[in-house]
Formats: structure tokens, C-alpha cells, sequence
């Protein structure tokens, strides 16, 4: 099928800059051995980790809260008092200030309790945990969580537990997702009728973060108040990982678990709190079955009065009327893609698709070459295409493709919109790598951003 294309939303244009800047915070998260060897933040290399990062979020305006990696997971409780036997100092954010919280909701769980519980689970399941970090953007009044993408071998098999996971309908209503689902074709009001499937370790990842950050997010609400809103981002597997957590937060108002209590604080200043919380990956992975991950596009509110003249976004020196936007698009989610990167078409379908056309290939090569074995039955109609009996996944939200190309020897950089039909085969080229580094995507947003 051919992907739809169209033209950006003058919102989205000009949100690059925020785009930008969130994706600096995501590319902090490597930490500053990676930055300095591919070129970013080298003004800041010298000092410790922890320093760095905090350095890194200083420059691009942000107040660091909480961080965790696989190398700084705790051993005697999640608020932060010891790590790995040393003593560790955390910023205002303690699950111990959620203990009020927890019990006007009716929860007998004390936050002892919660960090005892969950720094069991982590320690059993490191595989699904990604580093990440709490911010605060006061200018913006926005709570950020950032998860890095994959840097270590407990990363990649977070990645490679790929098999689509059908969440049965007991763990959908112990967490309170919403139970509605529309698509072009069919509007249900069961899960029964149009199943939830997602990326299972990145499932399994987004909910160890959900039961870890629920209290710091709702400890930093209570000190900031509810007129902030939630951006949750990401880059390659924290990306999956983040659009995941937003969806889940967004959608646990009725959970039996205090995730749905995000939404509930969120709502007290008389604005829906679903619409407050916004997911943002940069090469997002396929998470989500099709019916959900456009409607988490569906659900992005834009804002109409921005506006661009006829010059368009992409002229030599645009010019923008209408207001500027301060805060990203609200709700749902965004992917950002780029050029012909494979993790965002990547999947266990699209990789028994690319074996099952690859093994036709070499027949057809062979038949064209040689006499064929009379004696041999494996055919190309005879070899059984496994993908289709793989669920199909895609990147969740309005994707936004950037697509960078020579015409007459010069570079023109297009964004443009598509669907998830899209992004649904891998496609073979010579930047199908490294159109997925972090780098890349950096230059190629600060290459597309005009001044306003």
C-alpha cells in the first residue's frame, strides 16, 4: 500500500524547537563517555556521570529530580537513602511524600511498602529497566520523564522480547485502561471485540516504571500543583518504552493501582487530566497494535490558531504569523522517524516478511540461473508465510517522517506526516542504521527548525 503523506500541522512545525530540546535530554541519558565520542555536550565531559547530567539539564533549562540506570538501582528501597551500599542524595521527590496521597485514595499500601515491593521487582527483572529520569521544566510548567534507548545487553533483550502480547482482559482491568477503541472500519466498547496487543518487554518496562514513578510524579504535583502538565519521551527503546507509559497513564483513571491517580491530580484545576499527558518518542519502535496507535494520533490536540503563511515551513526564509507555541501539543502521542531508520518498522512480522521475500528472491534467482531439482518440493508457494500468523504492531501517535534527500545535488529536508501503513516493511539502504543514532535526528530537527 502506499503510505500516506501530508503536509505537517503548522503546530508541529513549530514545535521542532521543543522537539529539539527534549531529544537533548534523551541523548544526555547515554551518558557523557557517548556524548563526547559522538560530538554532543563535550563542554560538559569533565566530572563525574552524575554530574554531567545534571550539567546537561542546567543548559537545556531543566531541574533534575530523580535518576535511575542498571548501574544505580536500589537495594534497601526506592527513595533513594542507599544505592549499591552507598549513600545517595534525591532531590524533593521522595515515594515517602506520597503516603498522604495513598491513603485519601484508599490505599492501604504505605510507601515502605511500595519501595520494598517494587525494589524486589526491579532486582528480579533488570532486564525491564531502562535508565530514566524525572525533570522539571518550570518555564513550561511540565514534569518530564526521559528514558534512554538501548545501551546495554539487558537493553537489547528488553528490545528483543518482541513477540506481540495480548493483554488479557483481567490485567486491562486491574490497570483501568479505557475500554473503548475506535477505528475507520469498527467502534467497539470491549477489549474482548478488538484486543490491546503491545511489545511485551516493553510493556513489562513500562509498567515496572509506572509503579516506581506514580509517587514521585504525584510528590512533585503536590509541590508544583496541577496546572502542570506530563511529557513522557523517550529515544529507540525508552521511546517504546515512554509511549507505552503515557498510554498507560493516560488510561488507568478506573486501575485498581495508583497510576490512575496521575490523572486525577492532573484534573483538579478543572482541565481533563487525559489531555495533559503527552507521549513523545523519537524512533519509536512498533508498541502497539494499529487500532491503538492511531488512536493515540487521534487524541493529540493542536492548537488551530497557530498558523504559517503561504511561504511554507520549508521556503528559504519562511514567515510565521499566528501565535508561538510554549508547550508541546497535548495528549495522545508523537513519533518522530527518521529517514529510513529500521527500528521503527522493525518487528518480529516485518522480520519474517524480509526472510520470507529474501528466500523467494534466491529462488526465483535460482530458477532464472539453473535447471530446477525435479526431485526438490520446496517451492516459493510452498513455504509458509509465518508473518501472518504474527499480530502486526506499529509506532503509536501522529508520526512525523523526516526525510532528508538530494535533488540536483543539493539537500532538501522534508517533514512530512504518514500513517502507520508507513512504516509497516523494513527498508534495505545504506542509512537504514544510522538514521536510528540519536545524532542524526538532532541535526536533522535543528536543519529543519526556522526562526520565528
Amino acid at each position: 500500500s502506499v503510505p500516506m503523506l501530508q503536509a505537517l500541522h503548522p503546530h508541529l512545525v513549530r514545535s521542532f524547537p521543543l522537539f529539539h530540546r527534549l531529544l537533548g535530554v534523551c541523548a544526555a541519558l547515554y551518558g557523557k563517555l557517548f556524548n563526547h565520542f559522538v560530538g554532543t555536550y563535550r563542554e560538559l565531559w569533565r566530572g563525574s556521570e552524575a554530574d554531567f547530567l545534571k550539567l546537561v539539564m542546567e543548559k537545556q533549562g531543566f531541574q533534575l529530580e530523580y535518576h535511575r540506570d542498571e548501574l544505580n538501582i536500589p537495594e534497601e528501597g526506592m527513595d533513594g537513602s542507599r544505592v549499591d551500599g552507598k549513600e545517595t542524595e534525591t532531590r524533593g521527590t521522595s515515594a515517602a511524600s506520597y503516603s498522604g496521597a495513598a491513603s485519601s485514595s484508599g490505599a492501604t499500601e504505605t510507601a515502605d511498602d511500595h519501595d520494598a515491593s517494587l525494589s524486589t521487582k526491579v532486582k528480579r527483572s533488570r532486564v525491564y529497566y531502562p535508565a530514566h529520569a524525572l525533570l522539571a521544566d518550570h518555564s513550561k510548567k511540565q514534569i518530564i520523564v526521559a528514558i534512554r534507548g538501548t545501551a546495554s545487553i539487558r537493553d537489547a533483550l528488553t528490545d528483543l522480547v518482541c513477540q506481540p502480547y495480548k493483554v488479557p482482559l483481567e490485567e486491562q482491568r486491574e490497570l483501568g485502561l479505557a475500554r473503548a477503541v475506535t477505528t475507520d472500519t469498527v467502534s467497539v466498547s470491549s477489549p474482548a471485540d478488538y484486543p490491546l496487543r503491545v511489545h511485551h518487554g516493553m510493556w513489562k518496562a513500562a509498567n515496572i516504571l509506572s509503579d516506581e514513578l506514580t509517587p514521585r510524579i504525584l510528590a512533585l504535583l503536590d509541590q508544583v500543583g496541577p496546572e502542570y502538565s506530563l511529557v513522557v519521551t523517550g529515544h529507540s527503546l525508552g521511546a517504546g518504552t515512554a509511549t507505552l507509559l503515557g498510554f498507560l497513564w493516560r488510561n488507568s483513571v478506573h486501575g485498581q493501582k495508583s497510576a490512575g491517580e496521575i490523572i486525577r491530580k492532573l484534573s483538579e484545576n478543572g482541565v481533563e487530566g487525559k489531555k495533559r499527558i503527552t507521549g513523545l518518542g523519537f524512533a519509536t519502535p512498533q508498541t502497539l497494535d494499529v487500532a491503538h496507535a492511531r488512536r493515540e494520533g487521534a487524541e493529540v490536540e493542536l492548537d488551530s490558531t497557530v498558523t504559517l503563511d503561504s511561504s511554507g515551513p520549508h521556503s528559504s526564509e519562511p514567515h510565521y504569523s499566528g501565535s508561538i507555541p510554549v508547550k508541546l501539543p497535548t495528549g495522545g502521542t508523537i513519533s518522530l522517524v527518521l529517514g529510513d531508520d529500521m527500528v521503527p518498522r522493525f518487528s518480529l512480522r516485518s522480520t519474517l516478511d524480509l526472510v520470507h521475500k529474501s528466500m523467494e528472491l534466491g529462488q526465483e534467482n535460482a530458477d532464472a540461473g539453473a535447471e530446477m531439482d525435479t526431485t526438490s518440493t520446496t517451492t516459493p508457494s510452498s513455504w509458509p508465510s509465518h508473518s501472518l500468523n504474527v499480530p502486526g504492531l506499529a509506532p503509536p501517535g501522529r508520526i512525523i517522517h523526516l526525510k532528508p534527500r538530494i535533488v540536483n545535488g543539493d539537500r532538501v529536508d522534508d517533514a512530512l506526516e504518514t500513517d502507520q501503513e508507513g512504516l509497516e516493511g523494513i527498508q534495505i539502504s545504506k542509512s537504514m542504521l544510522m538514521d536510528h543514532m540519536w545524532v542524526e535526528m538532532l541535526q536533522e530537527l535543528k536543519t529543519n527548525i526556522r526562526e520565528t
